[in-house]
């Protein structure tokens, strides 16, 4: 039995895809930013978020981050001001955050849909009442 196992092929992907030609700009100049702006951006994130979740300042700290390489990938070109450009994506990726949660927690907790509660009551009455029978 010298019959070759054909191996299925792997379901990893691999992500070396050659790098776009202005890349490694792009990255330096993300690069620069960080350098001069880290603490800004962290300070501007932790002014604007609650009391209680300054837990979450690193994670909307690398978020801004985030959108701030998104952006230049799009092929925009890099902020004259960066200082000015980043604390914007700082303050607004926040309040959106909040905007969000308040929005889910409205969807959430629907004071005028009463239809499921009372649904749920008839079907607990019902039940207790063919138990005292």
């Amino acid at each position: 039995m010298n019959a070759e196992v054909e191996r299925p092929q792997s379901r990893v992907r691999r992500y070396n895809s050659p790098r776009r030609p202005g890349d490694d700009q792009l990255r330096a100049v993300l690069n620069g930013f960080v350098v001069e702006h880290q603490s800004r951006v962290r300070r501007v994130v932790a002014n604007a978020v609650r009391f209680e979740d300054l837990h979450m300042v690193d994670d909307f700290t690398q978020d801004v981050w985030l959108e701030a390489w998104q952006y230049l990938l799009r092929g925009n070109e890099a902020p004259t001001r960066p200082g000015s450009f980043l604390s914007r994506l700082a303050r607004n990726k926040v309040t959106r955050h909040y905007k969000l949660a308040r929005v889910r927690r409205e969807m959430a907790v629907d004071p005028q849909d009463y239809g499921p509660l009372e649904r749920l009551c008839a079907e607990l009455a019902g039940i207790g009442a063919g138990d005292e029978r």
